[in-house]
């Protein structure tokens, strides 16, 4: 896939994330929910804190895991602070594979 094609396939996902987090929880409880979102590359982990709601939203950081970690793991880091302080995690795993079999992205170092 070129770079350009890449990046619009990207902004088409990240688009319809903001939907499907909107349908994914059915709904707004007091209480921390830990969701998934369907794409086309596989379940993406999403964690919203119990603060929010229709009437109340919230911040929704994309956190980007580096190569060799895990979306869920990566999410799993950042879950007591996003629920103390009230926003919500996005983990989208990573699309390219490493020699080490896990996931990355934006390409390699070494590959120029």
């Amino acid at each position: 896939m070129t770079p350009g094609r890449e990046r619009g396939e990207n902004a088409r996902v990240l688009k319809a994330l903001g939907l499907a987090l909107l349908l994914a929880a059915p709904s707004w409880a007091a209480e921390d929910q830990d969701l998934e979102v369907p794409t086309k590359h596989g379940a993406w982990p999403v964690f919203i804190p119990g603060s929010a709601s229709p009437e109340k939203p919230c911040i929704l950081l994309v956190a980007c895991h580096g190569h060799g970690d895990t979306a869920p793991n990566f999410l799993s880091c950042l879950k007591g602070m996003a629920s103390r302080e009230g926003f919500a995690v996005l983990a989208p795993e990573g699309l390219e594979k490493t020699p080490s079999g896990t996931f990355g992205w934006n390409g390699f170092p070494d590959r120029g």
